[in-house]
């Protein structure tokens, strides 16, 4: 958004105060500034160009787990998910390794890959494995890239 007009004040109190209209007609304002600086740059920073954001959501197979700003976080919250709140993944890992007791299961590893055919891209989702008795498992946990866009469009429909 461009700026058309902006006023600055000082106002009674001792403090600057700003008023401005947009390009988009919308008027704005802001107030308890102690310098014109601060004023100024309220309004620069109000009025960066918005660009679309990259997100990550954990998840465990459909359901949304939350939602984070870079993919270790999302996977860190997965991880936890999987290795202690999962008693059915638990289990299931042990029936999978053959292992009649579920106290005497151990995974060796939690291993986060992506899939050989993704290349570097960064919109593929990333899956969580657990390694038990030498046997890499898929858990169903996964983090998916997201990009939030700005604005729609009606390009980028599929």
């Amino acid at each position: 958004m461009q700026v058309d007009h902006a006023v600055y004040e000082h106002d009674d109190s001792g403090q600057w105060r700003v008023r401005w209209t947009g390009a988009d007609d919308h008027r704005r304002a802001a107030k308890g500034f102690q310098t014109r600086a601060e004023a100024e740059a309220h309004v620069a920073g109000s009025v960066l160009t918005a660009t679309d954001t990259l997100v990550y959501r954990a998840m465990d197979q459909d359901v949304p787990l939350g939602l984070y700003t870079t993919a270790r976080a999302a996977q860190a919250h997965a991880e936890h998910h999987a290795r202690h709140l999962d008693s059915d993944l638990i289990k299931w890992l042990a029936e999978q390794a053959d292992i009649p007791n579920v106290d005497d299961l151990t995974v060796t590893a939690w291993t986060w890959e992506r899939p050989e055919t993704s290349g570097p891209s960064n919109d593929e989702p990333i899956s969580l494995y657990a390694t038990v008795a030498g046997e890499e498992y898929g858990t169903g946990y996964t983090v998916l890239p997201l990009t939030l866009a700005v604005a729609y469009d009606p390009k980028a429909e599929g």
